[in-house]
């Protein structure tokens, strides 16, 4: 069976994207997760050390992977702005570190919201001709989620309690988002890496099979 000229240039090269947001989405997820401070300025803090590296990462890489493919050139413009957009947000979020509960739910919200529609419509326009395509639809959805249980989350939640340890802990709005980023980073990062080095081994292995002579029949 013939295979598709367009996913073949593209997803040879675009695994690298995907495995750099995975490490970085799995770094935070870990900071994260091992962590006692949960406020929004630490929130912030971390939402920002991931998206600007990971939207710059993303945009460039995406570019570089089209270079010589024939790809549908709205979704890769459409990852592209996905990455522009998580860069910008991560500057947003140093700008309003000091800000508060408010601002650290806010961001989250529009950042998921925005950018997740968008890659989850790149990865539908591209998924009968590009590899990469499931992820951008497991990532936009991932992000859209993300949106949705932000939003959910009572803006005035501040609830007081004792552990097991005796010590006296709260639980509040922040609390809960970061906790929830968290997971999504973690979620987000394990699949990318999933789908990143299974797009490396795949294109591997079409190389070398492709290179392999094809005894023809007398």
């Amino acid at each position: 069976m013939a295979r598709s000229a367009v996913a073949e240039p593209t997803s040879s090269r675009y695994w690298i994207a995907l495995v750099v947001r995975a490490v970085l989405a799995l770094i935070i997820a870990a900071v994260v997760t091992f962590s006692a401070d949960h406020s929004p300025e630490f929130g912030l803090t971390v939402f920002a050390v991931f998206a600007l590296p990971s939207g710059i990462a993303t945009a460039l890489l995406a570019r570089r992977a089209a270079a010589g493919g024939h790809v549908d050139a709205l979704s890769i413009r459409l990852i592209m702005i996905s990455g522009v957009l998580t860069a910008v947000a991560g500057v947003a979020a140093l700008v309003v570190r000091t800000n508060g509960t408010s601002a650290l739910m806010w961001l989250l919200v529009i950042w998921a919201a925005v950018t997740g529609a968008v890659e989850f419509i790149a990865g539908l326009r591209a998924r009968k001709t590009l590899a990469a395509a499931r992820e951008w639809l497991a990532a936009g959805a991932f992000g859209l989620i993300l949106a949705i249980a932000v939003v959910l989350v009572p803006g005035g939640l501040d609830q007081h309690f004792v552990g097991p340890d005796g010590v006296e802990r709260s639980l509040t709005s922040a609390v809960v988002t970061v906790g929830m980023f968290g997971a999504y980073a973690a979620v987000l990062g394990v699949y990318l890496l999933i789908g990143g080095l299974s797009l490396k081994w795949g294109a591997s292995a079409d190389r070398r099979t492709e290179a392999t002579p094809v005894e023809s029949s007398s």
